[in-house]
């Protein structure tokens, strides 16, 4: 079984721009690219901006999320809330900047990566041929139409870095002083990473089942 080159050529104009695409490597080898990464970092940098407009000088937006999580702070911790929404209403803006930044990114750098082992993939199909491609390779997989593609997996480890990465440099936004704090931070957003890693995988192999 080989790959239908002329059938993938054909495909290629036929793909809308913000969808993912039919590309060809260096050598000429078709691939299916997507943009699924891209399309979850834009997605999540919204809340990720959001989530530090809405800082306050007087702290009162931690403050009543305390209460309504029903946690009960001490004087000692309202005086560092306090101090910290400060600082926080003063660089708001650029912290909102760089968190949605991060955001995105980490969405590029996983299409990136998908991308690349796509192309690997098809490029082995071509020099090796698809029964060996198939065996050699965990992610190469077989559509309904006979191409191989490349089934990404690649999102909860990459994901769970990247919102690692993500907590560290929200937690030394919001706490530079308070390195512990930092850690709380690196979980939540390792895990939240890891959830939108899978999310995305299943979002990409999805179109790309579709289209291959």
């Amino acid at each position: 079984m080989q790959i239908n080159n002329n059938s993938h050529s054909q495909i290629i104009n036929q793909n809308p721009a913000f969808r993912g695409k039919w590309a060809k490597s260096e050598n000429g080898t078709p691939y299916y690219k997507t943009n699924s990464g891209a399309i979850a970092g834009s997605i999540m940098a919204i809340p990720a901006l959001a989530s530090w407009l809405v800082q306050k000088k007087d702290g009162s937006f931690v403050l009543e999320t305390y209460k309504n999580l029903g946690i009960e702070i001490d004087k000692e911790a309202k005086d560092i809330i306090m101090n910290d929404a400060k600082r926080l209403a003063k660089y708001k803006y650029i912290f909102a900047a760089i968190a949605a930044a991060c955001t995105a990114a980490c969405g590029i750098i996983y299409d990136n990566v998908r991308n690349k082992k796509a192309k690997e993939v098809a490029e082995s199909v071509r020099q090796h041929g698809v029964k060996s491609t198939i065996e050699n390779n965990s992610n190469a997989a077989l559509s309904r139409r006979g191409h191989v593609y490349y089934e990404a997996s690649d999102g909860l480890k990459l994901g769970g870095l990247m919102g690692a990465g993500c907590g560290l440099i929200e937690g030394a936004m919001s706490a530079p002083k308070r390195p512990a704090q930092w850690l709380v931070s690196i979980i939540m957003f390792g895990l939240g990473g890891m959830l939108m890693g899978k999310i995305t995988d299943s979002n990409s192999n999805n179109e790309v089942r579709k289209n291959v």
